[in-house]
């Protein structure tokens, strides 16, 4: 079974957690691969806590495995330590790519907004007498200090469309309760 990325980081570090006599290993193996596939520095510094608890609990004798014990003493000449470069990078890197995301999500945003009020505006609408109109035409009939909101203009455009039926908007509101 292959695994990459953050499945592969799950697993060792499930791993650790659950068998003293891998978890040196399994952490070690998850760190260097949060290290080459991520910018989750979050994550790195969890791992490397579980690591170095890990090691404290050998070197005071609370870990009786020889497997584990075997490990550690080979791993004496060349321990881990945090990479603190790596971090500085990882950092710099996700906040450049989150400004760039939300600078690509504002002219999303503001392109949908600018399409809407296009089409919202400027679609021809029916009117009472027959005639079409647009909404724009509706809205520059507004009294003074009236309010412009989506109610408003569905209410003028509504107003439009059923003026002559008695049971005009409680037609219209039950087209909005189906």
């Amino acid at each position: 079974m292959l695994l990459l990325g953050r499945s592969k980081i799950v697993l060792l570090s499930h791993v650790a957690g659950h068998s003293v006599a891998l978890r040196g290993p399994a952490l070690i193996l998850a760190l260097e691969t949060t290290r080459k596939l991520t910018l989750d520095v979050s994550t790195y510094e969890t791992l490397f806590q579980q690591y170095r608890s890990h090691m404290n609990q050998i070197e005071a004798g609370d870990v009786s495995s020889t497997h584990a014990l075997e490990w550690y003493a080979s791993q004496q000449a060349n321990p881990v330590t945090l990479d603190r470069e790596w971090i500085a990078h990882a950092r710099r890197d996700a906040e450049h790519i989150s400004d760039k995301l939300e600078v690509e999500l504002r002219g999303y945003t503001t392109n949908l907004i600018k399409e809407s009020i296009r089409v919202s505006c400027h679609t021809p609408r029916p009117s009472a007498g027959g005639e079409w109109r647009v909404a724009s035409d509706l809205v520059g009939k507004a009294q003074p200090g009236f309010e412009l909101t989506f109610g408003s203009l569905w209410l003028r455009w509504a107003t439009a469309i059923w003026p002559s039926t008695s049971r005009g908007w409680e037609t219209c509101l039950e087209l909005f309760d189906a």
